[in-house]
């Protein structure tokens, strides 16, 4: 019975020992059913092209957006909002990278505060736009006009305050990418999505979460394992768009190669040999600085 019981653990080890690391190593890899999402169009990757990484220029400084003039200019807080906006969606795609620009004639995405006058404006009691975005892939350009805030009903907090800001300017600047909204009048879905304006309370945060980063990812023909987009895996995304953006704006500099330390070979010192004399007496002394005996001089 002993015996059996020595063996019965055997196998349980051997057992482990085999298949733990295979669990170990199990990778989350979704696979997005677009066709299942109750998008409000189908997802369009708008700024693929033949490089490993696409450089995408964007500026908040604009005079015009579409239709309508800029009217009021976004304060430095917004400006630092707008670039975590690009920076979110910088770390989670490998084949984009954003480049902020001054000059908005060159940028390829420009942003900025209009009346909407294409839009239904929203009111304390009915509902309407905060934002409207549009892409020319002819032209390779995007523009996203956000509703201005001399026009905000009272009870309206969509920009006001850093979250409810970087959330709606990820779900235009998404729409641009490629992403619609999920359909408003599709089916129900428990999906919180960056592209459900409905659930931008739920969502809570202004990173973008791991299954909207595969959404995207996908789309861009990149990898959805979660490995891809872990927090380290998007910090170093994200420097590495740093280093294409210095590039692109000419201000890279390539790091001075480290010196190679020399190795330095103590010079050997040869000894010396001088005659000392005291009276009929002689002496020889060998050193590296010979010195002859006290009552002794030097030849």
């Amino acid at each position: 019975m002993k015996l059996t019981r020595i063996l019965v653990a055997l196998a349980g080890l051997v057992s482990a020992f085999f298949i733990a690391p295979q669990a170990a190593i199990a990778i989350d890899c979704p696979v997005v059913d677009y066709s299942k999402l109750s998008f409000n169009g189908t997802p369009n990757a708008n700024w693929k092209n033949g490089e490993p990484t696409r450089v995408v220029t964007w500026s908040s400084n604009a005079t015009v957006i579409g239709p309508d003039p800029v009217s009021t200019p976004f304060t430095e807080t917004e400006q630092a909002w707008l670039q975590q906006a690009f920076d979110n969606y910088g770390e989670i795609l490998d084949s984009v990278a954003f480049q902020k620009v001054s000059t908005p004639d060159t940028a390829n995405i420009v942003i900025g505060y209009t009346v909407l006058s294409k839009a239904k404006i929203l009111t304390e009691t009915s509902p309407g736009a905060f934002g409207l975005w549009g892409f020319s892939a002819a032209a390779q350009k995007g523009g996203i006009a956000l509703l201005d805030p001399k026009l905000w009903p009272r009870n309206f907090n969509g920009f006001r305050d850093q979250t409810a800001f970087v959330l709606r300017v990820e779900n235009e600047l998404g729409n641009v990418l490629g992403v619609p909204d999920v359909n408003p009048f599709g089916p129900p879905q428990s999906l919180i999505s960056i592209y459900d304006t409905s659930k931008f309370q739920a969502y809570g945060q202004t990173k973008i979460n791991d299954y909207d980063a595969a959404i995207i990812r996908q789309l861009y023909g990149e990898s959805t394992c979660s490995m891809s987009y872990t927090p380290d895996a998007r910090a170093k995304n994200l420097a590495a768009d740093k280093i294409l953006g210095d590039k692109f704006m000419g201000k890279y500099v390539t790091p001075a190669p480290t010196a190679t330390p020399v190795r330095t070979t103590a010079t050997s010192k040869k000894n010396a040999t001088i005659t000392c004399v005291k009276g009929s007496s002689t002496k020889k002394v060998t050193a590296v600085k010979p010195v002859c005996p006290k009552g002794y001089k030097k030849m």
